[in-house]
């Protein structure tokens, strides 16, 4: 440190230097929770889009598999 500098001044350094690194931890923290907090809002999200992606297909195949049991069945050809 620079001995020209008064003991005040000193001190107020060394506290805007710990409030930065205050600041800092609390802006690291804080992304750590916001990028948490996206991910298990992705999750979420990719869960519902597969339950309904899962509904969807289980209704398509019960509609197709209805459609095959109304449809009248055809009569066999009697070669002759």
């Amino acid at each position: 440190m620079d001995s020209s500098l008064s003991d005040k001044e000193l001190v107020q350094r060394r506290a805007r230097r710990a409030n930065l690194q205050e600041e800092r931890a609390r802006q690291a923290e804080q992304r750590v929770a916001d990028e948490k907090a996206r991910v298990e809002g992705q999750s979420a999200k990719t869960a519902r889009l597969r339950e309904l992606r899962e509904a969807r297909d289980a209704a398509e195949r019960d509609a197709a598999a209805s459609a095959v049991a109304d449809k009248p069945a055809k009569k066999r050809r009697q070669d002759r």
